[in-house]
């Protein structure tokens, strides 16, 4: 079947912008080649990958659209240009600043296609540029030039994430066509580990205590810490649809039992659920909440869990030991989690019915 002859029966689109660690082939010049596979995936919200495909599985009313490639080609969730090269020599430069010069790194407004993991270790090697006639050069580091590299990108971001975006497009458009009055949910996936990587692999180097997750899920809206909005700002789903949303999911994974989402504590870590913290939603979903604000019964929020939430127990505790693998996807685990997910869509849908 065209996904046009059945786009009428789902209401939820979940995107996986993330859910990929694929490094394509066109970029192993440029790879470090000391970056282990454990530090590639945890570059990635990988687990998202299964855990959509058994949620839109177990959910006939769920599609679930992810990005065949990792980060390192261009990243979907930020607002991104066809030319990669410029911003990501500033990006380039703002790292070199802080290794040379100490300077606090702030990769934002340029990090389109990021270069290190979050603990700072190079993923994509940088060329030098050399100082003759040619303009450019080979290097021990990545053995190409920046004419390379920049070609490289654009021909890695045709053969997936351009695909990725086109093909979210084609499901948004095919679904509001078959359902103009909705109601439409959309979906950003996305999770987060609460500890980064220490040197030998092992993830337990914690984050400051602002920027650390809820136990369970974070929701952004581009609101304030209760999902209301921002003083002068719009929301992307207001605060009492918010709310709702997430005390179903809450209650499907039965957590967060009198959390009161209307007096946060004061940092997100302490309760199971939060808002806007540390994520407030990103340019996908600021798109589409854009894109679709004329349609009728239609709401748009991002979703970042804590990665062990997604990964299991036992997975997680695997990861906190030093190493340089990944752990096999816990497939028993991924399945309930796609069944909460699927109870919590079902209490939602319910209820919204007259």
């Amino acid at each position: 079947d065209r996904f046009e002859d059945v786009a009428r029966r789902f209401d939820t689109i979940v995107l996986g912008p993330h859910a990929s660690a694929a490094f394509p082939e066109e970029l192993r010049p440029f790879i470090n080649a000391d970056l282990s596979r454990r530090k590639q995936f945890d570059f990635s919200d990988v687990i998202t990958g299964p855990v959509g495909r058994a949620w839109a599985s177990a959910d006939e009313q769920v599609v679930f659209v992810e990005n065949p490639h990792a980060r390192i080609v261009v990243d979907p969730n930020r607002e991104h240009g066809a030319d990669p090269g410029p911003t990501l020599r500033e990006c380039f430069s703002r790292i070199r600043d802080t290794r040379e010069n100490g300077k606090a790194l702030s990769l934002a407004g340029v990090d389109q296609v990021r270069p290190i993991t979050f603990s700072g270790e190079d993923v994509l090697l940088e060329p030098e540029e050399a100082a003759g006639k040619d303009g450019e050069t080979k290097t021990p580091g990545s053995s190409e030039s920046w004419a390379d590299l920049v070609e490289a990108l654009k021909i890695s971001a045709a053969l997936g994430p351009d695909i990725y975006e086109a093909a979210v497009k084609t499901v948004v458009e095919a679904v509001r066509a078959a359902r103009p009055k909705g109601p439409l949910t959309v979906i950003g996936f996305h999770d987060t580990n609460e500890w980064k990587m220490r040197q030998d692999g092992a993830l337990v180097v914690e984050r400051p205590e602002a920027d650390r997750m809820p136990p369970l899920v974070n929701f952004g809206n581009q609101g304030n810490f209760s999902g209301d909005p921002l003083e002068g700002k719009a929301v992307l789903t207001p605060g009492p649809e918010m709310r709702r949303i997430a005390d179903a999911w809450a209650s499907a994974f039965r957590l967060a039992p009198g959390q009161d989402f209307l007096q946060p504590k004061e940092f997100a870590h302490m309760e199971p659920v939060s808002f806007n913290r540390p994520y407030p939603g990103g340019h996908e979903v600021r798109f589409w909440s854009a894109e679709l604000r004329d349609m009728p019964r239609c709401i748009v929020y991002q979703v970042e869990f804590a990665r062990a939430a997604l990964l299991g127990h036992k997975a997680a505790a695997e990861l906190r030991q030093p190493g340089s693998s990944w752990p096999a996807t816990d497939d028993a685990h991924v399945a309930w989690v796609a069944e909460r997910l699927k109870d919590a869509s079902d209490v939602l849908r319910r209820a919204s019915c007259p």
